[in-house]
């Protein structure tokens, strides 16, 4: 009970929600410093009936909702009451009058029920972003429901300081286009890193990240998914002067299993900055492990792809030789994850 007060919350804060918690009970010392602000700047809310039927992460809302500053939820969407307990703590932080909110992440979790389109949290989303104070990062990757320009606007509008924002999710329908993306672009000139769909970005979004007025980009995440089949690809043009202008950012790509193969060779253009590819497209590789060895050579960091559904089969002999000669040409290749069996003597040699 002698230590000084900064000290015990400076323990508090290694520690975990639990531990903490039963930390707090040694003495009335301790307790008054388990509730000391500076301990609820950040809270993760999970809710789930499997895990805590009684949502007793609700009364941290309620309790410390003026000291947080960054708030992380976990949401079983199948379970109406805990999507009505996630609502019920984004209508707390958009009612606060002094905001400190800087970070918002929304995780969704098991199985989408049938019917749920996710309507009632996208509203939910869109009044909190309209309330000040800006964000300076917003992280909707797993939060499965379909996005549109209207959110985008808001965003925009509001959180000009904006650095990270990640709009990627599982989702196969979005209403975002590259004009929704553009104003974002546009309107947040600190913003260092995007993840978003290959088809909400243009030649237009990535001219507006080479202006001089604003912070250099550093990391791009694009997901294909089937609504690219029927959409102009990014001019290979508009990534050599994006590349050239902006030397150090750095280009993810993502390939949903609905991409037709044809389309994986014209769409990873010569020019791109690729670092990270992710090909989970259930397919053999063959001529497309030879174009990213032969284009990416001196970018790529990180591979991974899908050959079948069943891992365990053989890969055919081509794809061992496609996949030597990629690991031979690309001198930054860090990681390689193939989902399929290679032979010990194919190993050995990218080893």
């Amino acid at each position: 009970s002698s230590l000084p007060q900064h000290i015990l919350v400076e323990v508090y804060s290694y520690l975990p929600m639990n531990d903490r918690l039963n930390t707090s009970l040694v003495c009335k010392w301790w307790s008054d410093c388990f509730h000391h602000p500076a301990l609820w700047s950040r809270f993760l809310f999970k809710f789930d009936t499997d895990v805590d039927s009684e949502g007793l992460a609700v009364t941290a809302i309620e309790k410390y909702c003026n000291e947080l500053k960054e708030v992380e939820i976990f949401l079983n969407q199948r379970q109406k009451i805990s999507r009505d307990r996630a609502c019920y703590v984004m209508d707390e932080l958009t009612a606060l009058e002094k905001k400190r909110l800087q970070k918002f992440t929304l995780n969704f979790t098991g199985l989408n029920p049938l019917c749920f389109n996710g309507s009632v949290i996208l509203d939910k989303l869109k009044k909190l972003f309209s309330r000040k104070p800006s964000l300076s990062c917003i992280d909707l990757n797993q939060c499965n429901i379909a996005f549109d320009n209207d959110l985008l606007s808001i965003i925009a509008l509001q959180h000009q300081f904006l650095r990270i924002v990640r709009l990627q999710n599982s989702c196969l329908i979005d209403n975002v286009t590259p004009e929704g993306v553009l104003k974002l672009v546009k309107s947040c000139p600190l913003l260092t890193e995007l993840h978003t769909f290959y088809h909400c970005v243009n030649a237009g979004v990535l001219e507006a990240f080479c202006a001089e007025d604003r912070s250099a980009i550093k990391r791009i995440s694009l997901l294909c998914n089937r609504s690219d089949k029927y959409n102009e690809m990014i001019p290979r043009e508009a990534w050599h002067r994006f590349s050239l202008t902006l030397p150090g950012a750095e280009v993810t790509v993502r390939f949903h299993h609905s991409m037709p193969h044809h389309i994986i060779i014209p769409l990873l253009c010569e020019g791109i900055p690729l670092v990270s590819l992710h090909l989970k497209v259930y397919g053999w590789l063959t001529d497309e492990l030879v174009h990213i060895g032969v284009t990416f050579s001196s970018s790529l960091k990180y591979l991974s792809f899908h050959t079948s559904m069943d891992i365990r089969r053989k890969a055919p002999p081509g794809l061992d030789i496609a996949l030597l000669d990629l690991v031979s040409r690309c001198s930054k290749l860090e990681a390689l994850h193939c989902y399929c069996t290679l032979s010990d003597e194919v190993i050995d040699k990218i080893k």
